[in-house]
C-alpha cells in the first residue's frame, strides 16, 4: 500500500501499490494528484511509513470518482475445478509451459547434443562441459522461480503469473539458492548428529571420509528424521516468505506448526508424496532405458519434465497453505 499527500492541502492517501504514477483529484481541495511511486527505498520516510495525527488515510479516487483497486486478474484467483483437481492445472497456462520448456527443455537438449558428438571427443568435452554450466544456471533458476511461485500462489493465484522479468537479479537468484540449500541443511543437522553419536566414529573427519561405513541408523534416528522431513515445509515456507535465513527461528516453526496442525499434517503428506512420485518417474524412467544410451537420455530428459511439474504443483500447494492461513500464522509480513 502507498501512503501520500495532497501537496495543496496535506490530506493523506492510500492506494494499492500498482496504482503508482496514476492521477485522481483530492476529496478535500480538488486538486489533481499524482500516486507516488511504489518503491519505498526512493520516498523519504515520513512517506514510507507515515505517522497519522488524525484520522487514518482516505482510500484514493481517480478522476471518475472511482476507488484505485488492486489490480489483480480475477480470472487467476478463482478456481475452476475442485481444488484436489485444480492445483494441477496450476502450472498448465502459457506462462508455466513456457517456464517448463526453458527450465526442463534446454537441459535435454544440451543432453542430445552431448550424446550426438561422442564421436568427436574434443568437441563432446567441450559440449558436456560449456552445457554442464549451463544447466547449473539453469538449475539455480529454477529453485529460485519455484519459490517465487511460492509467493505467487500465497497471494491467491490459481493459475502460474509469475513475470520473469520481475526477478531478473543475479544477486537474489544467488541468495535465494543459498537460503534454500541452508534450509536443507538446517533439517539435516539432527539426524546427522544422531548418526554421529549411534556409531561413534574417531573424529568428526573420520565421519566424513569414511562415511558409508557410520551410516548404519537406529531407531532413533528414524524418529529424527521423520520430525525434521514434518517441520521442513514450513522452514521452507518460512524463509522464502520473510525473505530471511532468519526465518528458520525453531521457536516460529514450533508455533507455526501448532498454530495450522490440522491443516499443516495434510500438506506435509501431499508435499512428500509429490517428492516420492519425482524420484519414482526418475527411477522408472532409467530403469526401463538400462542399456541403451539413447533412451536412457530421453529417459532423463522426460523425468526432468515431470520433475520441474511437480515441484511447481508442490510449490502452488505451500503458497496456498499460507494463503489461507495467514491470519493464523501471524507472521506479521
Amino acid at each position: 500500500m502507498i501512503y501520500f499527500d495532497c501537496q495543496n492541502c496535506g490530506k493523506w492517501f492510500s492506494a494499492p501499490d500498482n496504482c503508482a504514477g496514476k492521477k485522481g483529484k483530492c476529496s478535500k481541495c480538488n486538486s489533481v494528484v499524482t500516486i507516488p511511486s511504489s518503491n519505498k527505498e526512493f520516498l523519504p520516510p515520513e512517506l514510507q511509513k507515515p505517522k497519522f495525527t488524525n484520522d487514518v488515510p482516505e482510500p484514493f479516487v481517480n478522476t471518475l470518482n472511482e476507488e484505485f483497486k488492486d489490480e489483480k486478474d480475477e480470472k487467476d484467483l478463482k478456481r475452476k475445478f475442485p481444488w484436489f483437481i485444480d492445483v494441477f492445472f496450476y502450472p498448465l497456462n502459457a506462462t508455466g509451459i513456457s517456464m517448463i520448456l526453458i527450465m526442463a527443455g534446454i537441459p535435454f537438449l544440451i543432453m542430445c547434443l552431448s550424446l550426438f558428438m561422442m564421436p568427436w571427443p574434443v568437441i563432446g568435452l567441450f559440449i558436456s562441459l560449456t552445457g554442464s554450466l549451463i544447466i547449473l544456471v539453469i538449475n539455480l533458476y529454477a529453485y529460485f522461480y519455484i519459490c517465487q511461485c511460492v509467493r505467487n500462489s500465497a497471494e491467491g493465484y490459481v493459475r502460474l503469473s509469475v513475470n520473469v522479468s520481475e526477478y531478473s537479479s543475479l544477486g537474489e537468484t544467488f541468495f535465494m539458492m543459498l537460503r534454500t540449500i541452508g534450509c536443507f541443511l538446517f533439517f539435516l543437522i539432527l539426524p546427522f548428529i544422531r548418526l554421529y553419536q549411534y556409531n561413534e566414529p574417531d573424529g568428526i573427519l573420520d565421519f566424513l571420509l569414511f562415511f558409508p561405513e557410520y551410516s548404519k541408523p537406529d531407531k532413533i534416528f528414524y524418529y529424527v528424521l521423520a520430525a525434521s522431513a514434518a517441520v521442513f515445509p514450513m522452514g521452507l515456507l518460512s524463509i522464502i516468505m520473510h525473505s530471511s535465513i532468519l526465518g528458520l527461528n525453531p521457536i516460529l516453526l514450533i508455533k507455526s506448526v501448532l498454530k495450522t496442525f490440522l491443516y499443516y499434517v495434510p500438506l506435509v503428506l501431499a508435499l512428500w508424496a509429490s517428492i516420492f512420485a519425482i524420484q519414482y518417474f526418475r527411477f522408472f524412467f532409467t530403469k526401463a532405458a538400462v542399456g541403451n544410451i539413447v533412451l536412457f537420455t530421453i529417459g532423463i530428459g522426460f523425468a526432468r519434465f515431470i520433475k520441474i511439474y511437480l515441484l511447481m504443483v508442490a510449490a502452488h500447494l505451500l503458497g496456498r497453505f499460507y494463503y489461507k492461513n495467514a491470519e493464523r500464522l501471524n507472521w506479521e509480513i
